[in-house]
């Protein structure tokens, strides 16, 4: 997420060391939520917490802190995310377009479309996609099939449409997937060399994500380069009953997200303005 020499990246050893001597000192509890001292810096600011009840843990500890801290994303607004329109296809359009169309939106006045282009069981031969802008091909390739369908995010991101999906892959244990998006004409992936992108963003027209990192962590990547010390997780989907904090940009440059490291939980703040 950001250019060499924009923000410093913390070592790994050297934040954890911050985080034992800031973290864990003072206590106080907010009905369920326990909130741990902040790490406090300028432009990063990380606030651990434990919850007994887990269902919603992200949205009560944000609840929480709101009444403890000025945070600094309280200066701002959340930046609404753009979703192209689903058309609702019935059930009888599906079974008589099996091999045709599977989803359908439209974002002004485009329409993208996902069509199966090859069925077969993993091991046999492989589920081949294709999503077309105005029937015109954009890409093709394996997807998943998950609780939302092959794509289960359609996004306009700077007036480009984003797909976020999973590519199924083999592993000695069984079938297992890894996530994908395409952008502007490319997998990101490839495009920017990360492994595994599971969420993009955007502020001030440069372009986010959440990704693997080099050492298997996750982490937040913007305009070019990593951020953020790592995380053993960066909730970044929704799905069923769950409903916790999501990536979220606000006007003022600040990116709040929810994570876990070392079996802690966390609300993060980090400014992109200042990259």
């Amino acid at each position: 997420m950001s250019n060499t020499g924009k923000m410093s990246m913390w070592g790994g050893g050297i934040f954890a060391c911050a985080v034992l001597i800031f973290a864990c000192v003072y206590r106080f509890s907010s009905p369920d939520v326990v909130l741990s001292e902040p790490i406090l810096f300028t432009t990063y600011r990380e606030y651990p917490f434990t919850l007994s009840d887990q269902e919603n843990a992200s949205l009560q500890a944000l609840e929480a802190l709101q009444e403890k801290y000025a945070l600094l994303s309280e200066e701002g607004v959340p930046e609404s995310e753009i979703n192209m329109y689903r058309e609702d296809l019935s059930l009888r359009q599906r079974e008589e377009e099996e091999w045709g169309v599977l989803d359908r939106y439209s974002w002004n006045e485009d329409v993208y479309e996902l069509r199966r282009e090859s069925y077969g069981e993993l091991s046999a031969t492989k589920t081949m996609y294709t999503v077309t802008k105005n029937n015109e091909t954009l890409f093709t390739t394996e997807m998943y099939w998950g609780s939302e369908g092959p794509i289960f995010s359609w996004k306009i991101i700077n007036k480009k449409p984003a797909f976020l999906f999973s590519v199924p892959v083999i592993h000695t244990s069984g079938e297992a997937s890894v996530p994908e998006i395409w952008y502007d004409g490319a997998f990101v992936s490839q495009a920017f060399s990360l492994l595994r992108p599971q969420y993009i963003f955007s502020y001030n027209d440069r372009i986010g994500f959440i990704a693997e990192m080099p050492n298997g962590k996750e982490g937040v990547y913007y305009d070019g380069a990593f951020l953020a010390p790592e995380f053993d997780d960066i909730w970044n989907v929704n799905c069923c009953a769950a409903h916790e904090l999501l990536p979220t940009v606000y006007n003022n440059g600040i990116l709040l997200l929810y994570a876990e490291r070392a079996e802690e939980k966390y609300l993060v703040e980090i400014s992109l303005i200042t990259l």
